[in-house]
């Protein structure tokens, strides 16, 4: 994102030159890529690929700005922020609100007061392509069902970058200075949320298909506990009545949930047979906080008869 932003900065006359010679150019061109991408999506839909069919909302905008504006990487994992929201956003409320409240100076002193200002016409302009481009895409989207992510519409991210890249460039030349150190601490969360996402493992993708896939075409016999995302899983086929009951999904096996319980509680909800399988997701900081899962697997002589480097699958009473 740096990067990009630098070039910007370092190729900002031309690109200033051509946005405000031609007004309409840059709402054109993306247009005519978003028309592009839009066929793809249609195609996939139509031959019934693409995912569970489902109405986005106000939560797939919300994420879309929670990815694009780099808080992905210093706020919750994805799938720990899908499978509880609320406790997620409190574990990491400090970074959220700390890089929020940046954002919201950021804002502030660059718009207040500044109305008609010539100088923040292109940032202006770009701004105005990526809502009209994010609005034509989600009322397309919500009419065929399409339940989007930031990935769906990661070709408005040049745009995002473009738009703060140009507000960078006018702080400079307007040499506002407090503009400028809000910016030397947003540059700093950004590369902090890119090294968690590149690095930290817990920002990684988890194999989710492969391990409901597996778990899927094993003995009908075998009850399912589970330590993981709740929402990933129910988009591959799992139900969790003990937690709660989802209707869009189709639901193709029932699993207990057993994320993040304490050992007491573990020795109530599980049965005491040899046809339970406990599959546990191996970011245990997420899903198995106080260790208990893990406890409770070593004595009570579950062995691992599966693994692979996203998560473990273990039966009782035999290796």
């Amino acid at each position: 994102m740096l990067y990009y932003q630098f070039s910007y900065i370092i190729l900002s006359k031309k690109i200033s030159y051509i946005i405000n010679r031609e007004n309409k150019l840059i709402i054109f061109i993306f247009l005519v890529l978003f028309t592009f991408i839009s066929f793809y999506y249609l195609q996939s839909l139509l031959a019934g690929a693409g995912g569970m069919r489902a109405k986005p909302g106000i939560k797939n905008i919300i994420y879309i700005f929670y990815e694009f504006l780099g808080f992905i990487g210093v706020g919750p994992p994805r799938n720990y922020l899908r499978s509880n929201p609320i406790i997620a956003i409190k574990d990491f409320i400090i970074p959220i609100v700390t890089v929020s409240i940046l954002y919201f100076g950021f804002f502030i002193k660059f718009y207040y007061k500044k109305k008609g200002n010539k100088i923040l016409d292109s940032s202006n302009k770009i701004l105005f392509t990526f809502i009209l481009t994010l609005l034509i895409f989600f009322i397309v989207a919500y009419l065929f069902h399409f339940r989007f992510w930031a990935r769906h519409v990661s070709f408005l991210l040049i745009l995002v970058i473009f738009y703060f890249a140009d507000l960078v460039k006018n702080s400079l030349l307007l040499k506002n200075r407090f503009n400028i150190i809000l910016i030397i601490f947003l540059a700093i969360s950004w590369l902090y949320s890119d090294f968690n996402i590149r690095f930290n493992s817990n920002y990684y993708k988890d194999n989710y298909k492969g391990a409901v896939s597996k778990i899927i075409k094993m003995d009908d016999n075998n009850h399912i506990y589970y330590a993981g995302s709740i929402p990933a899983a129910e988009y591959y086929g799992l139900y969790f009545k003990n937690i709660r009951d989802i209707k869009k999904w189709p639901k193709i096996k029932e699993c207990t949930s057993i994320t993040n319980l304490k050992l007491n509680k573990l020795n109530k909800i599980i049965s005491r047979t040899n046809k339970n399988l406990i599959i546990i997701f191996k970011k245990y900081d997420l899903f198995d906080r106080n260790g208990a899962i893990r406890r409770y697997i070593l004595v009570n002589k579950y062995f691992n008869i599966d693994e692979t480097k996203d998560y473990i699958i273990y039966r009782k009473g035999i290796k």
